[in-house]
């Protein structure tokens, strides 16, 4: 997982966001370019041993009884066989 995007999460989750992992969590960067800079940081962000990560993390293997857990509800739309992309405009 890029740093950038475990920062991005990291944000969210101390804002009060569940972030919920499938069955492992990111071990490293993606690519080459700047890898030890890059590495570094990822690593002070997850923390070596990942028991440092901080708001509300979830590592599960049954993704559909921890989003039930932290009350994230389906789409029923999708239930019903309807097929869409959801997007937000602006803030």
């Amino acid at each position: 997982m890029p740093e950038t995007t475990l920062k991005n999460l990291n944000e969210l989750a101390k804002s009060g966001a569940n972030i919920v992992f499938h069955r492992s969590l990111p071990r490293d960067v993606p690519g080459f370019a700047n890898l030890k800079k890059r590495r570094k940081q990822f690593n002070k962000l997850a923390g070596t041993d990942r028991k440092e990560w901080r708001g509300n993390f979830w590592l599960t293997d049954s993704i559909c009884v921890t989003l039930d857990a932290v009350k994230i509800k389906p789409e029923l739309l999708k239930q019903n066989g309807l097929q869409f992309i959801r997007k937000k405009y602006g803030d």
